[in-house]
């Protein structure tokens, strides 16, 4: 049982022999609790707050299968999909389809990893997994939600430029994930890693190294990186000729970062004009957005900041934004160089959180009818799982965030298609590590008007 009388809480658990008090608290600031099956197994759980933060707690021992969790997909190639996940059971049973709403079951396995060699190259599919556990008296889980994975031929390198005296353009043949969590996925033998990493556009990277690059033939080492659509690049060793030092003959950005979603701070390879870099209309962005003013560092010439206020935000929000910058050029004293027009006059305006204590909603309260069709989870980790709820405990439905572009859009509707009413619901976070386990969470409101 559990009692709220302002400003205590209790929660009692009963037993043949008597009634213990499991938790007590004073100065709890709330009226209600909230009680769901978070997990999908068939027994509520109890939201409940202690000194770590809002935990969940569980009375009685479910009787239905787990449904399995952490989904992922990814081409081997352009015939094979592999899918992994985590979960308890005997046996797995793997749904497919075109479509989320048209899955049907395929095959099984005992493993809780699964390999497709029935799939037609650039092309879509959705996989959703269930699992039959013999030791619970349902034995059958619910179906996971569906994932989304496109077949394809996995990138690898196709070209080495070196772009100046101390930095290189590497170039693939696939589209590239626009977060590089590690700067030793990249090293020059004999030299080093790079000191920063940007896209250059969506199929290369720009590596700026903190010394000049050593003329003549060098080496390029590449491990740990995934293509856009998530599929590992093969590590590889490439050679790559130097020819010369380039000196003041091309301004380009080397580093940018995302100090908050309003402001954006980046770093050219040259000190900047001051007329060009203060004009707003060289900062072109896509999807649309606009710069609202821009400064230069005070320290160094070469780094300025984009300011956004009451514009759109940016980074870890779901959205990947493009920012081309034109028309800018370098300092008299470095020779009004004009931006390339290519490779490095151009970002990719895309990131997760570390954790979730910045997470936010937006727009709340939502007000349907007035263009707003969907809400954003913003700010999220590189992999997570938000679970959506009306303050009575019903689930509505599921998200999952696994592509590190920081947000997850909901389009305000529950399992069953139907869109939410006026009301305030409540929304679980849970942030996983590299091993899949729970390692974090939180707990929310978002307001709905229609």
């Amino acid at each position: 049982m559990v009692l709220f009388v302002f400003p205590y809480s209790y929660i009692f658990k009963y037993t043949s022999n008597q009634s213990i008090i499991i938790s007590y608290k004073e100065n709890i600031n709330s009226n209600s609790i909230f009680a769901g099956d978070i997990n999908l197994n068939g027994v509520k759980e109890i939201a409940f707050p202690t000194s770590q933060g809002v935990k969940f707690f569980e009375f009685a021992t479910s009787n239905k299968a787990s449904t399995p969790y952490s989904i992922t997909g990814s081409s081997l190639d352009s015939t094979k999909i592999k899918l992994s996940w985590q979960g308890n059971g005997n046996k797995f049973y793997i749904y497919k389809g075109e479509g989320k709403n048209n899955l049907s079951l395929v095959d099984s396995t005992s493993a809780k990893e699964f390999i497709d060699s029935v799939v037609t190259n650039n092309k879509i599919y959705y996989y959703s997994i269930q699992a039959f556990d013999q030791t619970k008296l349902d034995p059958f889980s619910n179906i996971s939600i569906p994932i989304e994975v496109f077949s394809h031929l996995p990138g690898k390198i196709s070209s080495i430029q070196n772009k100046s005296g101390n930095s290189i353009i590497v170039t693939f043949t696939q589209k590239i994930n626009n977060t590089i969590e590690d700067l030793s996925s990249f090293e020059i033998i004999n030299f080093g890693y790079p000191n920063s990493i940007s896209p250059a556009n969506q199929f290369s990277y720009l590596l700026t190294f903190n010394s000049q690059l050593k003329i003549g033939n060098n080496f390029l080492i590449t491990k740990n990186l995934k293509d856009y659509y998530g599929s590992s690049i093969i590590a590889d060793t490439v050679s790559f000729i130097v020819d010369s030092v380039i000196i003041y003959d091309e301004l380009f950005i080397t580093s940018y970062e995302i100090i908050n979603p309003y402001l954006i701070k980046v770093t050219f390879n040259l000190d900047v004009d001051e007329i060009t870099a203060l004009n707003t209309q060289n900062y072109i962005f896509n999807p649309d957005n606009k710069a609202t003013s821009i400064s230069i560092d005070d320290i160094t010439g070469k780094t300025i900041f984009i300011n956004l206020k009451d514009q759109k935000p940016v980074g870890s929000v779901g959205i990947e934004y493009r920012l081309k910058i034109e028309n800018l050029v370098s300092s008299v004293s470095t020779g009004n160089i004009k931006i390339n027009s290519g490779a490095g006059s151009y970002i990719v305006l895309s990131s997760f959180a570390k954790d979730l204590s910045g997470v936010y909603v937006y727009p709340s309260p939502i007000r349907m009818g007035e263009g707003n069709d969907k809400l954003t989870f913003a700010n999220l980790p590189q992999k997570a799982k938000i679970t959506i709820w009306t303050l009575d405990g019903k689930q509505l439905f599921n998200l999952e965030e696994n592509n590190g572009d920081g947000g997850v859009d909901f389009n305000l509707k529950d399992d069953e298609g139907n869109t939410l009413n006026t009301g305030i619901y409540i929304y679980r976070i849970v942030r996983l590590d590299i091993l899949n386990n729970e390692v974090e969470e939180k707990i929310g409101k978002f307001a709905v008007i229609r």
